[in-house]
């Protein structure tokens, strides 16, 4: 089902890239109890290191029909990140941000939800989470006109539904599931980081500023005791950057942190790692703001994505409908559509590089069909590959963002992992957001593998959830509290917050 959603979701996001604001007629309901630990797909024999009981969920969206009524299974008093509705830790302190709540579980029993839906069995909370804004006062056109004409066989789109999260947003609660703490779990999650080669826990958090205004898309390098380059990543539209000292490779301290934009450098010395406060280097000067935006889909279409292709098609004209800002924004848009499969399939990978033609790019995207694959994994490194390195992204760019839709993980071969970390090393070089958007399907470790991808590039997690009724049950992230829209209207939302700038420097044209 999620290639087909890939393809309505394309399609939308082609369209939708133009239009910040939420569906006016939106209803938000009261919250339900969805396990954001939900374990993976029993068909597959999998275990969840530990339920992780219920974070509510604000729903953005009118409600799906109830479901099958959650089987209640007690949790473990430790190793469960015990998700409540009040948001504060521990079950009584107060808020810190991401709505931790007791251990045990989302009620006062302490019971955690099992794998089975939980939707309709939970009690109604308020969420302390509220959704994240685009530019709400910015709508997005296309400077061509969308002519091409959909399928008459594709499905409406906005149907799907969908929630995001940002570990980078909540950094104490993403490193709790890999190092435990004190109330909360014990590191049920550090094997994923083994399994995946993925370390994340020296964090560098960096702003680059010049005379107080954030500097976009400034080129930012760690350089370790000896001058090597450890991390290199590109600032974003709010001048901030990530940067990581040993997320695959351990480079001995003490690091230096190089900024460089407009042809001026400067640096700051004496680098902190492990701190969540950003490290901030001021530029003298800095370059003009670029409007350039590129936006790549990456999409998976085995045969398990049959069932959510089509959706993706058509969610993804409307999406790139709303994508160039009025009101002075004038951002110069290109698109680009890329295909993966496997190794013994019709092809591997079936990519076209980008354009400003939006209908071209549709085009490309609805002569795609769902077939092959065959067995779980699928060559995600190869696709990913070939949108990093193959395709010639902007120079200057305010974002480029490369969603990812997909249902299955990668081969899990030295060869594979390793072309699956240089093309996320790269990525973070080139400044490219890497956003993950996951159907049906997937289990635990793929999910991690993703929120790895994310976290490493200044991405953000999608995933598809069961709201719709479209498709296959969808697996729970495990998660805190966050917000369940349609997600033609959350793609929007996304690139827009990518497009947002706090400048009063004049914008460079992209050529």
């Amino acid at each position: 089902m999620l290639k087909r959603a890939a393809s309505v979701l394309a399609i939308a996001l082609l369209a939708s890239c133009t239009n910040a604001e939420p569906a006016a007629d939106a209803v938000k309901e009261n919250t339900k109890t969805a396990g954001p630990g939900a374990a993976t797909h029993a068909d597959r024999g999998e275990a969840d290191p530990g339920d992780h009981g219920g974070a509510p969920v604000e729903k953005a969206i009118a409600p799906a029909s109830p479901s099958p009524e959650a089987e209640e299974s007690p949790a473990r008093a430790e190793g469960s990140l015990g998700l409540g509705a009040t948001g504060g830790r521990g079950g009584g302190g107060a808020a810190d941000g991401y709505g931790v709540g007791a251990i045990g579980g989302g009620d006062a029993a302490g019971k955690g939800r099992s794998a089975k839906k939980a939707t309709g069995a939970a009690p109604a909370a308020k969420t302390a989470a509220k959704p994240s804004g685009g530019l709400a006062d910015k709508k997005v056109e296309m400077a061509v006109p969308i002519d091409a004409k959909p399928r008459p066989n594709l499905p409406q789109s906005g149907q799907l539904t969908a929630g995001e999260w940002r570990d980078l947003d909540h950094w104490d609660f993403w490193r709790e599931l890999f190092d435990g703490g004190q109330g909360q779990q014990t590191g049920a999650w550090r094997y994923t980081e083994t399994t995946w080669g993925y370390q994340t826990a020296r964090r560098i958090p960096v702003r680059v500023e010049a005379s107080g205004v954030p500097a976009v898309d400034a080129k930012v390098s760690l350089l370790d005791a000896k001058g090597r380059t450890v991390w290199q990543s590109r600032t974003n539209n709010k001048g901030t950057a990530q940067l990581f000292a040993g997320l695959l490779t351990n480079y001995p301290g003490p690091y230096r942190v190089v900024a460089e934009s407009g042809g001026v450098k400067a640096e700051s010395k004496a680098v902190p790692v492990k701190g969540n406060a950003p490290v901030v280097v001021n530029l003298p000067a800095a370059g003009q703001v670029p409007n350039g935006l590129d936006i790549m889909f990456v999409v998976d279409t085995t045969g398990s994505m049959g069932d959510e292709l089509g959706f993706l098609q058509s969610e993804l004209r409307d999406v790139v409908k709303r994508v160039q800002a009025k009101g002075g924004q004038d951002i110069d848009i290109r698109t680009s559509v890329n295909f993966y499969r496997d190794t013994t399939d019709e092809y591997l990978v079936r990519s076209f590089p980008f354009t400003r033609d939006v209908n071209e790019a549709v085009k490309h995207l609805e002569a795609q069909s769902a077939a092959g694959g065959g067995d779980f994994p699928e060559a995600v490194e190869e696709g990913l590959a070939d949108a990093v390195f193959k395709h010639k992204w902007r120079e200057s760019a305010r974002a480029r963002i490369l969603f990812l839709v997909l249902d299955a993980p990668p081969h899990r071969e030295s060869a594979q992992l390793a072309k699956l970390h240089e093309a996320t090393q790269d990525a973070a070089r080139q400044g490219i957001r890497i956003i993950p958007i996951v159907g049906s399907g997937i289990n635990k470790e793929t999910e991690f593998l993703m929120r790895f991808l994310a976290v490493s590039t200044d991405g953000t997690y999608v995933f598809l959830t069961d709201d719709s009724g479209i498709g296959g049950s969808h697996a729970k992230p495990t998660i805190g509290p966050h917000t369940v829209e349609y997600l033609s209207h959350l793609l929007v939302k996304i690139i827009n917050r990518h497009l947002e700038v706090e400048d009063i420097r004049p914008v460079r044209r992209a050529p």
